[in-house]
């Protein structure tokens, strides 16, 4: 694993994992004993920053929101897991009512709007795909390793439902990218 400093106060400073572990449907669509081999294999290969929210999930039926959390602190508890690995959490997005959802739409969905963004879509995925070929990487893995070297300190958020979907996400971090190959990838973007 590589490692990145968030933060600038000496007192908030940390290190943290250059790939973040997006636990949003845990406890939720994602089953405990899954989330749990999940989390367990992403400590393992030396991830140390999970996201969560306590508003996510919300939206799946029976939901509240707070199940990845619940669930997070199960496995913190049940592992000994204390400070190494950093919590990223968020509140005050969870909708007022069930059932309400979100209404902020400024853009729309018209026809217009949406040839636009699939045509732009569609040529991003073009360079993605070409790069994938040539580096033997998933597309997937693409994304994330053009994050991750990229100038601007990113550190991107994957989740993942499955080990082997973690396995493939891990796998961006030690993918080197050509210059060549970033130019392309920051022009279609």
């Amino acid at each position: 694993m590589k490692y990145r400093t968030i933060g600038t106060d000496p007192a908030t400073r940390r290190e943290v994992s250059v790939l973040a572990l997006g636990a949003m449907l845990f406890g939720s669509v994602t089953d405990e004993r899954t989330s749990f081999a999940v989390l367990d294999h992403y400590a393992e290969a030396g991830g140390t920053f999970i996201d969560t929210s306590d508003n996510y999930a919300f939206w799946v039926d029976g939901g509240l929101g707070g199940q990845s959390e619940r669930l997070l602190g199960k496995w913190r508890r049940s592992r000994g897991v204390g400070d190494e690995i950093v919590i990223a959490t968020k509140l005050g997005a969870a909708p007022l009512a069930p059932g309400t959802g979100y209404t902020d739409n400024p853009e729309g969905l018209s026809a217009k709007a949406v040839r636009e963004a699939a045509e732009r879509s569609r040529e991003r995925l073009t360079v993605l795909r070409e790069i994938a070929a040539e580096t033997g990487a998933s597309v997937n893995q693409v994304v994330l390793a053009w994050q991750i070297g990229g100038r601007l300190p990113v550190i991107p958020l994957a989740g993942a439902s499955s080990v082997a979907q973690l396995k493939e996400n891990l796998a961006a971090v030690d993918l080197e990218l050509t210059d060549e190959q970033r130019a392309r990838l920051d022009g279609a973007h």
